[in-house]
């Protein structure tokens, strides 16, 4: 059996840009790379008190891995939004 999909006409480009979103797409990218900035600086912090707690025993070892857990999804986040703050600033 055929199936016949009907093709969608090209969409049009979009419009060109104005100043003033231009202007709002690079602020926005700077904030986005600071929050990024962030994050990243906060995963430190958590990864420190990971290896720190890793060594205290066993009562602190679940917390040490909520650290470290909390330190790479951190550090996944700062990367997507380092990348959409990258692109924004292209744009902008």
């Amino acid at each position: 059996m055929t199936f016949i999909v009907p093709r969608r006409p090209p969409l049009p480009p979009p419009p060109p840009a104005t100043p003033a979103q231009r202007e709002e797409w690079a602020a926005l990218g700077a904030e986005w790379a600071d929050l990024a900035a962030n994050l990243a600086a906060r995963a430190a912090a958590w990864e420190q008190l990971a290896r720190r707690w890793g060594h205290e025993g066993a009562g602190a070892r679940g917390a040490a891995e909520r650290a470290e857990w909390a330190a790479e999804r951190a550090r996944e986040l700062a990367a997507w939004i380092g990348r959409a703050a990258s692109d924004l600033l292209a744009l902008g």
